[in-house]
């Protein structure tokens, strides 16, 4: 976990989990919080949601997403286009590197997803 300004974030493929919440960011100095990495051998989907990491994690899924699709909406969890081009221009070699874990992460996601997907054809 790593803070930046007034927000503490997981590192990539990790989860903020405290007493009451499960985030991948959260205001002040993370204290309440310890990470935990995300599971995603266990994916599965269910009743129109994949669901992973011993359950803690559900989102809605969307069959037939492709690939370019799929990545740009995990980055986007984490960073907007405009973040991405923040970064880039104000030369941040910190900022540039948690950028590209998240999306090798977000890659790696979406690398599962589509599995699934193939799995359920």
């Amino acid at each position: 976990m790593y803070s930046k300004g007034e927000m503490t974030y997981a590192d990539a493929g990790k989860l903020l989990v405290g007493d009451k919440v499960i985030a991948y960011q959260v205001p002040g100095d993370g204290s309440g919080f310890t990470e935990e990495v995300i599971n995603i051998d266990d994916m599965r989907v269910e009743d129109g949601y994949l669901v992973y990491s011993g359950g803690r994690l559900r989102e809605p899924y969307r069959p037939h997403e492709t690939y370019a699709s799929l990545k740009t909406r995990l980055v986007k969890r984490r960073y907007s286009n405009d973040d991405q081009i923040a970064i880039m221009l104000n030369d941040d070699a910190e900022a540039m590197e948690k950028m590209q874990e998240w999306r090798a992460w977000s890659a790696r996601l979406a690398h599962k997803i589509l599995s699934m997907q193939r799995e359920e054809e």
